[in-house]
């Protein structure tokens, strides 16, 4: 699976300051999927890129940025779903002077079916991060 995410939000950098509007940066994720023999239990696996697309530079990060996703999901019911999600995320070298950094990020989530098709999830992030 190919995953795209195009942001669209507000950032208010503070007092004193104006707020932005716009699409944030585009990150692509490729995910492959590993499912067990006893189908409860779905792995994946892939690849993060995330490419400065944004329209206002408070909206975006770095030039760009890579890394890895982990995710593991359990068939609790058809109904409750719960998965974790853990990433590792670097920004390449900038200019001089811009430090990388990395990220590395570890995501509970709990999806609960309500009709029709659609989901109601709820999720806890924590980040460790670093800059080199």
């Amino acid at each position: 699976a190919i995953l795209a995410d195009i942001p669209f939000g507000r950032v208010d950098p503070g007092a004193g300051f104006s707020s932005s509007y716009g699409t944030g940066d585009l990150s692509l994720q490729y995910l492959h999927l590993f499912p067990s023999r006893s189908r409860r239990l779905l792995q994946a696996g892939g690849a993060i890129f995330v490419l400065k697309t944004a329209s206002d530079t408070d909206l975006s990060a770095h030039t760009a940025l890579y890394g890895v996703v982990y995710a593991a999901a359990w068939a609790v019911s058809r109904r409750v779903q719960p998965y974790l999600v853990l990433q590792y995320i670097h920004s390449f070298r900038e200019d001089t002077g811009v430090p990388t950094d990395s990220l590395v990020q570890l995501r509970p989530v709990v999806a609960f079916g309500l009709s029709k098709g659609w989901f109601a999830t709820g999720e806890a992030r924590f980040h460790f991060e670093e800059k080199h």
